[in-house]
């Protein structure tokens, strides 16, 4: 047993504009979107009629919209819509993640927030001892809290329940504790899955080192992990899991060479001896050399892990879609390493070779229901556009993913790009995008 505090978190929503005077667009194409048979499911007897449109929208348009794997491995809908039958708080924030889809341009989700965030207070109060069927409802709430503030373009309230989760976790006893104590089932999988992935993609992480980095590769080598499980393709992550692992430590290793090479200029500003300076320079650049070597060599190597491709060994087109997905993220990795680690300048041609390969692939895949999972691809491929004619192509496919993904987060992603065209015409420099967020005072992430 645990203790875990989190009311002051929750509070937070006391504050948010009540939207409660706001109304529901029933859409005649929401209405023929979700058949008249599951309007009338026991668990709508729970919810008031607004919620009730809310959760059958999350159930059959939502959930397939933020997932990119076949119907049989969404673990997102496998792991919460059960925990909804029976735990009033989850109904409430799904039929919340639903609105935020279906009015996408209001702010009626908070409406149904606050509700959860006050029925989760009346359940649990912060002096309660978590026990662990009552860390795993919390969990699943933080988390599901979490996705629909980045779906709504949150730069704030996000990263909050990002770190209830992780304090949760931490309180346990860690990742390891969890995954064991639940079994590895597919549900605790995902849920592991679903918080490295989301900070492997923070702007936090572009600053501060990731302490769960070694827990999360440790875990996920478990032979009972992944290894000969019937887990099948992550719902949010599709094949793309062991590229993410990989920009955990891409963020991690630019933070310890940014920190050495922010003493090498205290050293200059306190009149150190030149020869001084020089030995440290030195080991500045054989570590960065080093340690970008190890990162291309991981990227070159990476390949998609069976588990996640089999399910489609059926499907000629979709297995071919996942791939190409799969190398354009290796693609933007490989241009992350090259400019945030090696500091090549953006305009230089071996960033723009892998950038028109990246470019190549990104035209497929933004058409297409992977495009929920392009926040990255876009940042990176669109902040290394330095030619009119690429950014032509670049502006193209941020449309094409804007009309396929209503993400909030997207329309702060193509500010940010945008941002650095105007900053930097040329391509000379590559900033640290988190920085770029954090001067606006955003925590966002492009999930």
């Amino acid at each position: 047993m645990h203790t875990f505090s989190y009311r002051d978190d929750f509070d937070l929503f006391e504050s948010a504009e009540d939207p409660c005077g706001l109304s529901v667009k029933k859409t005649d194409e929401f209405t023929l979107k979700i058949p008249p048979i599951y309007m009338q499911t026991p668990i709508q007897t729970f919810l008031d009629e607004d919620a009730s449109i809310y959760f059958e929208y999350f159930c059959f348009k939502v959930s397939k919209i933020v997932t990119v794997g076949p119907d049989q491995c969404n673990h997102l809908v496998k792991t919460y819509i059960p925990l909804a039958t029976s735990f009033e708080p989850i109904r409430y924030a799904l039929a919340s993640w639903g609105s935020v889809f279906l009015d996408s341009d209001s702010n009626f989700y908070k409406k149904y927030m606050k509700i959860a965030t006050k029925k989760v207070l009346g359940l649990y109060n912060s002096s309660r001892r978590v026990e662990k069927e009552t860390f795993y409802l919390l969990l699943c709430f933080f988390l599901i809290v979490m996705s629909i503030e980045i779906n709504a373009g949150d730069t704030f309230y996000w990263r909050r329940f990002f770190i209830l989760s992780q304090d949760l976790i931490e309180e346990y006893g860690g990742v390891e504790k969890v995954a064991l104590d639940f079994q590895f089932s597919n549900e605790i999988k995902w849920i592991i899955s679903n918080i490295q992935y989301h900070d492997a993609l923070s702007s936090d992480s572009t600053i501060h080192r990731n302490k769960f980095i070694c827990d999360y590769k440790k875990i996920m080598l478990h032979s009972r992990f992944f290894g000969g499980s019937n887990y099948g393709m992550d719902p949010f992550q599709g094949c793309i899991q062991p590229i993410y692992s990989i920009l955990g430590e891409i963020n991690n290793e630019a933070i310890k060479l940014e920190d050495q090479k922010k003493y090498i200029e205290t050293l200059k500003s306190q009149l150190v001896g030149i020869k001084e300076i020089m030995i440290f320079k030195k080991d500045y650049c054989d570590t960065s050399t080093k340690v970008s070597e190890s990162l291309m060599l991981k990227l070159n190597k990476c390949r998609p892990l069976e588990t996640h491709i089999a399910v489609l060994a059926g499907d000629v087109k979709d297995l071919r879609l996942h791939t190409d997905f799969f190398e354009l993220q290796r693609l933007s990795c490989i241009l992350y390493v090259l400019m945030r680690i090696k500091k090549i300048k953006p305009r230089a041609p071996i960033s723009q070779g892998y950038l028109i390969r990246a470019l190549e692939k990104m035209e497929s895949v933004c058409d297409s229901r992977l495009a929920t999972c392009m926040g990255f691809p876009m940042l990176i491929c669109g902040m290394t556009c330095c030619e009119e004619e690429e950014r032509i192509i670049m502006r193209k496919n941020m449309s094409t993913i804007l009309r396929n993904c209503p993400n909030g987060t997207f329309k702060i992603i193509v500010s940010l790009v945008e941002e650095t065209w105007k900053m930097d015409p040329e391509g000379e420099t590559f900033p640290n995008w988190g920085d770029l967020a954090h001067q606006k005072g955003w925590h966002i992430c492009i999930s």
